[in-house]
């Protein structure tokens, strides 16, 4: 038996759990409106329902500036007529003869440079607010240009982290606007700087298996993989593997094409994204695990037929 919270009176719940607090579904709505009645109130400006006076701060601005004008408490009075104002004059006169008498020395402000007259025990060393800012932002920039250029290890760990607090934070735009002006200042006047940090950076990302996954399942496989896909098929069924969505890394690089029982890698580059690359480079880093690459330009699948001899001369030696 329970006691229900409206009614006061006894009851056996219907439910296995026992949990119910109210007789009927009339005295749970009793109970609710009664909660209601007593927690909120009329707004003062215009009456709905709300926990406070107002409603909203417009209800409440427009509500005070009709009905309130606000004067000062001190408005008309004189030290001659009021005691209070008196006693706050004499103290006032007091702290300005103290101060100034204690001793001073001459600065120069560390943002621009300026002189300033500052108290001997002071501990002051900016002219203004505006000149504090300006320097806490240089010495923010300094501080991941540093990065940038030194340790780029410790910048995408430090990007992740921020990244992970303000998830969901909204960023001001006037945040945003001041880094990017001084992130494109600085790689403007060092372009080389900027591109060899970020090509170490991104080397750093793609080690990461869950960022080239991410990176790699928008749009892959293209067109042109897919092509080339279905003719490796069509010449040699059941042996080679699309792994240019990240199925597979290996030293942080994530090959197109590797061989399901070699170890033989096909590179298929885009003439347009791979321009200014040296396919050699590619080669090179996969020979270090023992993997023999062939690197296939996208004109070249016009000539299917010296495709597949190339193929074949990379299964037959290992190299072509």
């Amino acid at each position: 038996m329970k006691v229900c919270e409206s009614c006061k009176k006894e009851f056996i719940p219907k439910t296995k759990t026992k949990k119910n607090r109210f007789c009927s579904l009339e005295c749970y709505h009793n109970y609710r409106h009664q909660i209601f009645e007593s927690s909120y109130h009329r707004c003062l400006k215009c009456d709905n329902m709300t926990r406070g006076k107002f409603c909203s701060k417009s209800c409440a601005s427009s509500f005070r500036n009709i009905n309130t004008h606000r004067e000062p408490w001190n408005k008309g009075l004189t030290k001659e007529t009021d005691v209070r104002m008196a006693q706050i004059s004499e103290t006032m006169r007091n702290g300005h003869r103290i101060y100034a008498k204690l001793p001073r020395k001459v600065i120069f402000c560390k943002n621009c440079g300026e002189e300033i007259t500052i108290v001997e025990t002071s501990k002051q060393e900016f002219c203004s607010r505006k000149c504090v800012t300006e320097t806490s932002w240089k010495t923010t920039r300094e501080k991941r240009l540093k990065w940038i250029i030194e340790e780029p290890e410790k910048k995408v760990e430090h990007d992740r982290k921020v990244g992970v607090a303000q998830k969901g934070v909204p960023e001001k735009d006037w945040v945003k606007k001041q880094t990017s002006r001084a992130m494109t200042d600085f790689f403007k006047n060092n372009p080389e700087i900027g591109k060899a940090s970020r090509r170490k950076q991104s080397a750093i990302r793609w080690e990461d298996p869950e960022h080239a996954k991410k990176c790699l399942s928008i749009k892959s496989p293209n067109r042109l993989e897919i092509f080339f896909l279905e003719m490796l098929d069509e010449e040699y069924p059941g042996e080679w593997q699309f792994v240019g969505n990240g199925a597979v890394s290996i030293g942080g690089k994530i090959p197109d094409y590797i061989h399901k029982y070699k170890k033989y890698i096909i590179e298929l580059y885009g003439d347009y994204w791979h321009r200014d690359d040296d396919p050699q480079d590619r080669i090179d880093f996969f020979e270090k695990f023992g993997y023999s690459t062939l690197v296939v330009w996208g004109h070249s699948l016009t000539d299917t037929k010296e495709v597949i001899k190339m193929i074949d001369k990379l299964k037959v030696g290992g190299e072509v």
